[in-house]
């Protein structure tokens, strides 16, 4: 049979079995008021968080069922929120008057700030279901480090002859993906859960994974890549342009940013 016969064939069956190719759906999110805003972290109900500007000032977000609510770390004069698992607790980052960056995890009752001991600043990246925070600090030297943080302990986590490290996705297998940067020069990274690392090209920085495999992230633009097939797809916003993927959910929808040509805003793309 010919590849045209074979294409025909195919049509035939989608027309008479009723299916048909579903074209993804972008929502672009803006908070009323912010000149800029970016969405991180998406959990399996479909609960947002992010941060925006707003006077000149970072604030961070949740956008829930429709409603907005403020994430603000007490004290703080800026707070972001990166990432929200399914038990909807959220994990982020604040600074204070000092000029120190924090992280924390807030449970939608009490603020845990997290500050990797010793360390000059903490950020709190990403988040599992079972609360297992990933994440970065800086030590004394001026070296990036990265961590997981469970039931109150710290583990850094490096990866091996690189001189800097963030951990920014953690799926509920374990897996963990992140930058790694040496010479100046940054890669995104996968430590599956058997804690094997998988360096990627400098094009492909990795900022979240989800139980599927499924690793987003950006380069030029924002991508999603297939991890079983190897298949890479990149992504840009209808109409807008820099696009940059930041977390995925277990159903496949994406959360970023994109530029609209007059200020970035903040979107979910769901397949």
């Amino acid at each position: 049979m010919t590849a045209i016969r074979k294409l025909l064939v195919l049509l035939s069956i989608l027309l008479l079995t009723g299916l048909s190719v579903k074209a993804a759906t972008w929502t672009s999110i803006d908070v009323p008021g912010s000149t800029w805003t970016e969405v991180w972290g998406i959990n399996a109900a479909g609960d947002v968080v992010g941060g925006y500007i707003s006077a000149g000032t970072f604030h961070g977000f949740l956008l829930s069922n429709g409603n907005l609510t403020a994430i603000e770390v007490p004290g703080a004069v800026s707070t972001v929120a990166l990432a929200i698992n399914d038990m909807g607790q959220i994990a982020g980052g604040f600074g204070t008057s000092d000029g120190v960056t924090h992280g924390f995890v807030f449970d939608g009752q009490t603020y845990t700030i997290l500050d990797f001991p010793d360390a000059v600043y903490t950020s709190a990246l990403g988040i599992s279901a079972a609360g297992e925070v990933v994440g970065a600090y800086g030590d004394t030297l001026g070296h990036r480090h990265g961590f997981t943080w469970s039931n109150g302990s710290f583990v850094t986590l490096d990866v091996p002859d690189f001189r800097s490290t963030e951990l920014h996705g953690i799926n509920n297998r374990g897996a963990i993906v992140g930058v790694c940067r040496r010479k100046g020069i940054s890669r995104g990274f996968l430590r599956n859960s058997q804690g094997v690392f998988r360096k990627f090209s400098p094009t492909e920085l990795m900022m979240d994974i989800n139980d599927h495999k499924i690793v987003v992230g950006y380069g030029d633009n924002g991508f999603k890549l297939n991890l079983r097939t190897n298949k890479i797809t990149y992504l840009q916003f209808p109409g807008g342009s820099s696009t940059l993927c930041f977390r995925i959910n277990n159903i496949g929808q994406i959360v970023g940013r994109y530029y609209d040509g007059t200020k970035y805003r903040g979107f979910i793309r769901t397949p």
